[in-house]
């Protein structure tokens, strides 16, 4: 089956989401078999063997992994940089209100646990 549909996306590439979502079992097949920007090291070594090799706009052969049978469309290549404070500025800012929230609610759940009653006479 993958090979009919890797048959199709030779020739339409294009269809790629519509094809991911309708085929297949991973869950980013609801990103219309999106996984964003990939860096080295993330998948399967033979997945980015494949994957590094591609041109943009272009679909790999079907790739086995012990995960099962995978077909790979290159949407584009963005090469690694460096960003600029001001493009890294606004993910910090949410990193760190994050980190704050989290810490109020531990602080609250601990707060929670010290006034909680601790033996069966303490109930009401």
């Amino acid at each position: 089956r993958i090979n009919l549909i890797a048959e199709r996306l030779l020739r339409k590439p294009q269809r790629f989401a519509e094809q991911a979502l309708k085929h297949s079992e991973c869950p980013s097949a609801m990103e219309g078999g999106s996984l964003g920007l990939v860096r080295p090291g993330v998948l399967y070594p033979q997945l980015e063997a494949c994957l590094f090799a591609l041109r943009a706009g272009e679909i790999g052969p079907v790739v086995e992994t012990p995960l099962g049978f995978h077909l790979l469309f290159c949407e584009a290549i963005h090469p690694a940089g460096q960003l600029s404070l001001q493009e890294v500025l606004p993910h910090l800012r949410e990193k760190l209100r994050a980190r704050q929230h989290a810490r109020h609610q531990r602080a609250w759940l601990a707060g929670l646990l010290q006034s909680a009653p601790t033996s069966p006479e303490s109930l009401p």
